[in-house]
């Protein structure tokens, strides 16, 4: 395919072309850059996620000359399959397999004043800044 063909073809002049070509093939040069800095963290750090990443070779890329927002680089990651999946966190509890339940002690059984019954409960609070917190609820059961 000639040059003249090619203006015919995509509608641009020979320079648009080539000054089009000269763009992608830079782009593609600094997103390799980019992918080899991400590489050299995940490889110390593998469940890093791409905000933690961007903090960390931003200095390396502002070095080069290179800039991406932390959009771009999720969209560059999610490209090429480098975006590390969430995990679930799920609550802690003391017993394993949850809805364990003690027996009805007081069944069948009338109460007829104040400490002679107590009902207690636990749960578990997960905290914005991580960890979790108890809860226990103590009642007397009049």
């Amino acid at each position: 395919m000639s040059l003249s063909s090619i203006t015919e073809v995509f509608g641009m002049s020979r320079q648009a072309y080539y000054q089009r070509r000269r763009r992608e093939k830079e782009s593609m040069d600094r997103e390799e850059k980019i992918l080899r800095y991400v590489r050299m963290v995940r490889k110390r750090h593998p469940r890093m996620g791409t905000r933690k990443i961007l903090v960390k070779i931003r200095p390396m890329l502002e070095g080069e000359g290179i800039e991406i927002g932390r959009d771009r680089l999720f969209d560059l990651l999610r490209s090429r399959g480098l975006l590390v999946e969430r995990r679930r966190r799920r609550g802690k509890t003391t017993i394993g397999g949850g809805g364990v339940r003690a027996s009805n002690l007081i069944k069948g059984k009338e109460v007829k004043g104040v400490n002679q019954v107590w009902v207690v409960d636990i749960t578990y609070l997960e905290r914005r800044m991580g960890g979790y917190r108890y809860l226990f609820l103590v009642r007397d059961l009049p």
